[in-house]
């Protein structure tokens, strides 16, 4: 083994792992979309409800022209 192979990083990222997953936050959005129910009632297991409704909330503001962005206003339609 090298000698500075022992003072280089093993590869892991350094900082806190995630606990959880973006897929858990997302299943939550689709829970609460699902059963259409207040977000206080997002069931813990997809992880606090401040983080789900924040994901939903950068979701929705960033979505490309579904009319779910504050921002859209539809296009005004020609009479012929």
């Amino acid at each position: 083994m090298d000698p500075l192979e022992r003072l280089l990083p093993s590869g892991r990222k350094p900082g806190r792992l995630p606990i959880l997953t973006r897929r858990q936050l997302i299943d939550g959005i689709r829970w609460r979309t699902r059963t259409r129910t207040p977000w206080r009632d997002v069931p813990q297991r997809y992880g606090p409800r401040a983080r789900v409704y924040d994901l939903f909330r950068r979701g929705s503001e960033t979505a490309p022209g579904d009319g779910s962005s504050p921002n859209y206003r539809p296009k005004p339609t020609r009479r012929t």
